[in-house]
C-alpha cells in the first residue's frame, strides 16, 4: 500500500525523481534521461537493498528540507555536504533510519553537484514509457515545495554496518575522452586546444553543460548532415566553444562530435559545478 513518506519543505536548485532512464525509444525523438551520476545512485539503491533500477530523488546544486510522515530507511550519496537529522549530523554512504515526524536538512554542497537521496522500498510516481524518469511535456519535471512523496517503504531491514568511504574526487582536473566521429576534422593545433582548460559555465543542466575557454576555432565552416548524438558527446560549435551532452540530451545533432565521453567520465563531469576546471586526455 503506497503511504506519504516525506514533504518537501525546502527546494534545491533543482529536485526531480529519477531511475535508470527509458531506453527504447532514441527511434521516436524520446532522450534515455535518468540518473545524472549513475554510480552514485547505483550505490544507494545497493545500501538500500532496492531493485538496482529503483528510483531515487535527486538533488541538483544544493541541498533542501524534507519532513517525513512515516518510519523510512534511507541513504545520501554522491555530492559532499552537511546533512543532519533534527540538528543530529549524519554520515553519507550510510543507512539510517528517520522516524515520523523528524526532518532531514541537506546543506549546501562541500564537494560535488549531484546528491542523491535513496529512500528503502518503492518511490511511487508516474511511470510514462517504462521510466519514472521527467520527460518533457508529459509529467512533473521538477519536485517543488509543498510536494508530498508516496510509495511503498520497508518497515524492516538489517542494513550493513559497514562503513563506505566516498574517495571520488570530484574536483579531479583531467577527464578521459574518446575521439568521436569528427575528430579527424580537428588539425593538430586545434587538439592540442581541445588539452587545454576550460571551465563549466552557468549554463549547465541536465541537457548540457556549455564550456568556457579556449576556443577552437575552424578555418572552414563545414556542413554536416543532423546524426545521431547521446549523452557524453563533446560538440563543437560554430562558435569555437564546446558542449558536453549531458543525460536529458535529444537523439540527434548537426554540430560535429569531436569527443565522446564513457560513463565514468559522464558520472565526474555531472559532479562538476558551474566554475570547475576541466582539461581532457584524448584516449586513442
Amino acid at each position: 500500500m503506497n503511504t506519504p513518506g516525506l514533504s518537501i519543505l525546502k527546494t534545491p536548485a533543482y529536485c526531480s525523481i529519477q531511475d535508470a532512464g527509458r531506453y527504447g525509444w532514441r527511434h521516436a525523438g524520446v532522450p534515455v534521461s535518468g540518473w545524472m551520476d549513475t554510480q552514485s545512485a547505483l550505490l544507494a539503491n545497493q545500501l538500500l537493498q532496492n531493485i538496482p533500477y529503483a528510483p531515487v530523488i535527486e538533488c541538483l546544486g544544493s541541498g533542501g528540507e524534507f519532513l517525513f510522515h512515516d518510519s523510512v530507511w534511507i541513504v545520501c550519496t554522491g555530492a559532499k555536504a552537511n546533512i543532519a537529522i533534527d540538528n543530529q549530523p549524519i554520515e553519507t554512504n550510510k543507512v539510517i533510519q528517520v522516524s515520523q515526524g523528524q526532518t532531514l536538512h541537506i546543506g549546501a554542497f562541500m564537494e560535488g553537484h549531484v546528491l542523491y537521496l535513496g529512500l528503502a522500498g518503492s518511490i511511487y510516481t508516474q511511470q510514462v514509457l517504462g521510466s519514472q524518469s521527467p520527460i518533457q511535456c508529459a509529467h512533473q519535471q521538477r519536485l517543488e515545495k509543498g510536494m508530498t512523496i508516496i510509495g511503498d517503504w520497508k518497515k524492516s531491514m538489517q542494513p550493513s554496518t559497514s562503513r563506505i568511504s566516498n574517495n571520488a574526487n570530484y574536483k579531479e582536473l583531467c577527464v578521459p575522452v574518446l575521439p568521436g566521429p569528427e575528430y579527424h576534422w580537428l588539425n593538430q593545433q586545434h587538439r592540442q586546444t581541445l588539452q587545454g582548460i576550460f571551465r563549466v559555465s552557468t549554463r549547465a543542466d541536465r541537457m548540457a553543460y556549455l564550456l568556457e575557454g579556449p576556443r577552437i576555432i575552424a578555418e572552414i565552416q563545414r556542413n554536416m548532415r543532423t546524426s545521431a548524438v547521446m549523452p557524453g558527446v563533446i560538440q563543437w560549435l560554430p562558435s569555437g566553444t564546446l558542449m558536453i551532452l549531458m543525460r536529458d540530451c535529444q537523439t540527434t545533432g548537426g554540430y560535429p562530435r569531436i569527443a565522446i565521453l564513457e560513463e565514468a567520465s559522464i558520472n565526474l563531469i555531472a559532479q562538476k559545478p558551474p566554475g570547475s576546471q576541466i582539461s581532457f586526455a584524448i584516449q586513442t
